[in-house]
């Protein structure tokens, strides 16, 4: 069974990143649901290490904006740690 977390307001995106130093490059993926709900999809694929998928969902009102707003930050986080 998959863990999963809840990202929250109170909490902010600094604090749930990955406790790993060295990351895989992660290709990512900004695009609205396919069944058309007005949810969108941010979905990142490991694609130097076993090819796992990683897959957020966000469901309301504000869903795209939320969306934009993570993948912005998980883009701007992965750069920095490739020019590290």
């Amino acid at each position: 069974m998959q863990e999963h977390s809840v990202l929250t307001s109170e909490q902010p995106l600094a604090d749930n990143s990955s406790p790993q130093t060295e990351e895989a490059p992660m290709e990512w993926h900004l695009y609205p649901h396919e069944d058309q709900s007005g949810d969108w999809v941010v979905q990142g694929i490991d694609s130097d290490g076993e090819g796992q998928i990683y897959t957020t969902i966000f469901t309301d009102a504000d869903a795209q904006a939320r969306a934009k707003e993570y993948y912005d930050f998980v883009q701007s986080t992965a750069l920095a740690r490739r020019a590290a």
